[in-house]
C-alpha cells in the first residue's frame, strides 16, 4: 500500500484541511521529532492539492520549512532552490507563501543569491484571485 497516497485520499476527502486533521498531521509529522524532505513536500502537495487549509496548518507547514532551509542563520542557493520548487510547483505564489517568505526574510541577516532573487519574484507575483 502507497501509505502517504491512501493518507492524502484521507485527508483531502472534503477538499479541505481542518484543524482537527492539521493537529493530527502534527502529532504523526513530529512524532519521531525529525522531519525530512520527504515528510515536507507532502505538506507541501496537501497544501496544494487542497481547495482550503485551516490557518493553523499553515503556521506548522511554515514553522517546518523555516527550519528545513534556514542553516546557520542563511538560506544556502541549494536550500532556496528546493524552496523554489515547493513555492512554485504550481506556477503561483499565495498570500500565505508571499507572508512566509517575507517573515523568512527577515529571520535571515544574510542571504544566498539564489535566495534573494527567489524573495524578489516572489513578492512580484500575485495570483489572479488576489488581484483588485
Amino acid at each position: 500500500m502507497n501509505w502517504p497516497k491512501f493518507a492524502k485520499r484521507l485527508l483531502l476527502a472534503d477538499g479541505q484541511i481542518s484543524e482537527v486533521e492539521t493537529t493530527l498531521i502534527r502529532r504523526a509529522v513530529m512524532e519521531d521529532g525529525v522531519v525530512d524532505k520527504e515528510e515536507i513536500e507532502f505538506l507541501v502537495q496537501l497544501k496544494r492539492e487542497a481547495t482550503s487549509v485551516h490557518p493553523l496548518f499553515d503556521e506548522l507547514l511554515f514553522d517546518i520549512l523555516t527550519q528545513a532551509v534556514l542553516a546557520d542563520e542563511v538560506v544556502t542557493d541549494a536550500a532556496a532552490d528546493w524552496l523554489r520548487r515547493q513555492i512554485f510547483a504550481d506556477g503561483e505564489a499565495s498570500a500565505a507563501e508571499r507572508a512566509f517568505v517575507a517573515r523568512l526574510r527577515t529571520k535571515t541577516p544574510r542571504g544566498g543569491v539564489r535566495f534573494d532573487r527567489l524573495c524578489d519574484e516572489v513578492m512580484r507575483i500575485q495570483r489572479p484571485d488576489e488581484r483588485g
